[in-house]
């Protein structure tokens, strides 16, 4: 399928998660060279995207610093909070109901390497009628790397009022197509989430940074 065009593509980023294996630390939030792995979110997407958000749970109020030096963008909470994930997708798709793009694409914000190409192929591997790409690789399913279709809001609503939270599951359940990244390298989705994964990360960036 052609890409879609980038004006028809809004950006969500979630940050949700309680960081209970970094000390509950907002991941997010954490410096990489004096940018925070935000910054490095919104570096990566706001290029690919028309407008950008960012999802969390909790009290939103504790980005506020981290947001100071950032383009101002959307604070979504979670809808409802603390389903997981799936709250994070719909808030951003209920904040869409009301934007004039049709598309939401979202990343993960503890996954600061993720593909400067990311939306233009997750565009391009659509088929014709699908609401639904995720990014996938040799790891297997991303399913916080996907591109929604803002119609899409109606069955997670109806799959979190039925308990059916599971992301992945659900994915296969609407149809969506697994976009192949693999040749995008292991770091590529690589996330956060324990002390040793942000010595890993330091590292990684230390070598792209050459």
């Amino acid at each position: 399928m052609k890409a879609l065009k980038k004006e028809n593509i809004a950006g969500l980023i979630v940050a949700g998660g309680q960081g209970l294996r970094m000390g509950k630390t907002d991941k997010c939030l954490l410096n990489l060279d004096n940018k925070t792995l935000l910054q490095c979110c919104v570096d990566r997407l706001s290029p690919q995207v028309n407008v950008l958000a960012l999802n969390a749970n909790g009290q939103l109020d504790r980005f506020n610093d981290a947001l100071k030096t950032l383009a101002l963008m959307p604070m979504l909470p979670d809808m409802p909070p603390s389903a997981g994930p799936i709250s994070g997708i719909i808030a951003g798709l209920t904040w869409l109901q009301q934007q004039p793009e049709q598309w939401l694409v979202t990343i993960a914000a503890d996954t600061p390497f993720f593909p400067l190409d990311l939306v233009t192929r997750l565009s391009q591997g659509l088929g014709v009628k699908t609401p639904l790409a995720v990014a996938s690789d040799s790891h297997g399913m991303h399913p916080l790397f996907g591109l929604w279709h803002k119609d899409l809001l109606p069955r997670l609503q109806q799959a979190l009022a039925q308990d059916q939270c599971r992301l992945q599951q659900l994915i296969n359940e609407l149809g969506g197509i697994q976009v192949d990244f693999s040749g995008c390298g292991p770091e590529a989705f690589f996330n956060i989430n324990t002390p040793e994964d942000w010595a890993r990360a330091q590292a990684q960036h230390a070598l792209t940074a050459k």
